[in-house]
């Protein structure tokens, strides 16, 4: 007789043993956890613990899925409908730096994060970071940058604008552009705009010496009108002009229209302040001084203005973040 034709009495049971162990999977239901170390797939720490990958990977002990939040504005409610604007924050903008392979100093003046350009890219990390802040929200989300083909104005919307806290920002473009936003009616976030959890961006962290971090310089390339910066309204000198360290001549306020991440002579960004650098001026939210240049980098203490010879995008106080406005509330 053939050996392999042998009857064996116990394979029934392995093979409904074997079935049972391919069915068993966490008890959770959720598919295998990713790293929050991740790569360039993954996105940043959801603010949990876990980590989401762009496959649909949900963190540990998190749903499969999320409720939308309601789809009409309602600015006495607090769950957020209306949110529409904010400031990212160092944490979650340099998380996604790291897990797309960037590295630990965020991004630089290069936002295209795997897309075609720079604004798409920038698109694509605002929209990332309001999901982590409010999953569900809905939102078409637009950084507020300008670039040598379109202005940072024209991109956002009509109009009103909220923070995370449902806080009316501004109504409509002209209050958007005013100094500080036109539309603030609370004296909190007037002086210190808020970042995608609704904290005042002065607030959000304090630097190595204990003080509430120099923070304030937000990438726009834009001038006071929200529009891409030319040579009479950004490359002036003195206070908010755009002279850098060693009177370097400035010949482009966008970093290359945000693809550039590299010291080049004459690169150096156009920022607006979420704050205010003394208690007696009002700066421009939108268009203040010129950074030190589009290197990735950060500077969170008060030592002076930004350095050319530095040349990066926190030289000055700041770590190369942007504003981030949804097209409708």
């Amino acid at each position: 007789m053939n050996q392999a034709s042998v009857f064996d009495p116990w394979a029934p049971l392995a093979i409904l043993l074997g079935a049972l162990a391919i069915g068993c999977g966490s008890d959770d239901g959720s598919a295998s956890a990713t790293s929050t170390g991740g790569g360039g797939n993954s996105s940043a720490p959801n603010g949990n613990g876990g980590t989401v990958s762009t496959g649909g990977t949900r963190s540990a002990g998190g749903s499969s899925s999320t409720t939308p939040v309601s789809s009409t504005c309602d600015p006495s409610a607090s769950d957020g409908s209306c949110f529409s604007f904010f400031v990212t924050s160092r944490a979650r903008l340099f998380a996604l730096a790291e897990a797309f392979g960037v590295g630990t100093s965020g991004w630089g003046g290069d936002f295209r994060y795997g897309t075609g350009d720079g604004l798409t890219g920038a698109d694509k990390i605002c929209t990332e970071i309001a999901e982590q802040s409010l999953p569900g929200n809905g939102k078409t989300w637009k950084a507020f940058l300008s670039t040598s083909q379109v202005n940072a104005i024209d991109r956002v919307g009509s109009g009103p604008w909220y923070d995370r806290l449902n806080r009316i920002i501004a109504n409509n473009k002209t209050e958007l552009v005013a100094t500080r936003p036109g539309g603030i009616t609370n004296s909190t976030i007037l002086n210190n705009l808020p970042n995608e959890d609704g904290t005042p961006h002065h607030n959000e962290e304090n630097n190595s010496q204990g003080q509430q971090a120099d923070n304030h310089d937000i990438l726009t390339g834009s001038d006071s009108d929200g529009k891409v910066c030319n040579s009479s309204a950004c490359w002036n000198s003195g206070m908010g002009g755009g002279m850098g360290g060693g009177g370097t001549a400035i010949t482009n306020a966008t970093c290359s229209d945000w693809t550039l991440a590299v010291k080049q002579a004459g690169y150096q960004p156009r920022v607006g302040h979420t704050w205010p650098t003394s208690t007696s001026s009002k700066d421009d939210w939108i268009s203040w001084l010129n950074e030190g240049g589009c290197l990735p980098g950060y500077n969170l203490i008060q030592n002076g203005g930004p350095s050319a010879s530095a040349g990066s995008v926190g030289s000055g106080g700041g770590y190369g973040a942007i504003y981030c406005l949804a097209t409708s509330p």
